[in-house]
């Protein structure tokens, strides 16, 4: 009796502390599959994931910036990606130190980012976006900017808003080569 005892005990602090494992194992892969590893930033499923949440919200107005740098494979072809990886990283702490705690900052991938602004107004979007131009200096920006407003969760919610603000921002981006700016944005109203 007192071995089966013993035996009952073992296996019952083994097993909790398999379950510790397992449940702190799956944060961390939960982590890893929401995040990009060299910013530090959400990564695409991770901002995907993040604003479901955000337009499920009622009355809540969500603003979506895509960002994209420019002309930055010259900076990969001629400093080295390790220098660009740098770049990469200097426009992730712009992005976080222009954005509240609830927003969403990613990298979706290269040298595109998106931010989402919860629960924020069309002034409060604009001027972030100026912060946004006016902090980064290293390289050149074009910024598209839309707006969810009292968004309900629909099935094509996220991807209306990103296709729209990627659309804002390739106009940006055609402006700035156009007008030879470093920087711009553009505003897609709907």
């Amino acid at each position: 009796m007192t071995i089966f005892f013993y035996i009952l005990i073992a296996w019952s602090v083994s097993s909790l502390v398999i379950v510790y494992v397992l449940m702190r194992n799956t944060k961390a892969l939960k982590m890893l599959a929401y995040t990009d590893s060299l910013t530090g930033l959400l990564n695409a499923r991770g901002l995907h994931y993040k604003a479901n949440h955000m337009l499920a919200q009622r009355n809540n107005t969500v603003y979506m910036l895509s960002i994209d740098l420019n002309d930055f494979k010259k900076i990969n072809d001629t400093r080295g990606h390790a220098e660009g990886d740098k770049v990469l990283q200097a426009v992730a702490s712009v992005l976080q130190a222009q954005t509240r705690a609830e927003d969403a900052v990613s990298r979706c991938g290269g040298d595109e980012f998106t931010v989402l602004l919860n629960n924020c107004t069309h002034v409060h979007a604009t001027n972030v976006v100026q912060r946004i131009i006016d902090t980064q200096c290293d390289v050149g920006l074009s910024i598209g900017l839309c707006a969810a407003q009292n968004s309900v969760a629909e099935p094509n919610s996220y991807n209306t808003l990103k296709i729209q603000s990627d659309s804002a921002m390739y106009t940006a981006k055609t402006q700035t080569k156009l007008k030879g700016l470093k920087s711009s944005f553009y505003e897609h109203i709907f």
